[in-house]
């Protein structure tokens, strides 16, 4: 079976809810997608949850947020990487009207 896209597991999960997920999850347990598929409902419990309040920021890659966390934990000021994004946000905007 070929992979189909994150993306594409990810609103397929959204679609079917959590019940449906873990029951095709049980049934089918050699399903390549399975893991993406409890992958996904993990990140989003924990988003929903106390642990990440921030939607946005559980929808982040684990690569970016693993990337930022490592820069807050060597010294970077957080508002720092926040006063950064929105300059970058502003700037990209800036280049779309040209």
């Amino acid at each position: 079976m070929i992979l189909r896209g994150r993306e594409l597991v990810q609103a397929e999960c959204d679609e079917w809810g959590e019940d449906r997920v873990h029951a095709h999850a049980d049934a089918h347990p050699d399903d390549p997608e399975r893991v993406y598929r409890l992958e996904w409902l993990h990140i989003r419990a924990r988003a929903a949850s106390k642990e990440v309040p921030d939607r946005e920021w559980a929808a982040l890659p684990p690569e970016i947020r693993r990337a930022i966390k490592v820069g807050w934990t060597n010294g970077m000021p957080p508002m720092a990487s926040a006063h950064y994004s929105r300059w970058w946000q502003l700037e990209t905007w800036l280049r779309s009207l040209v």
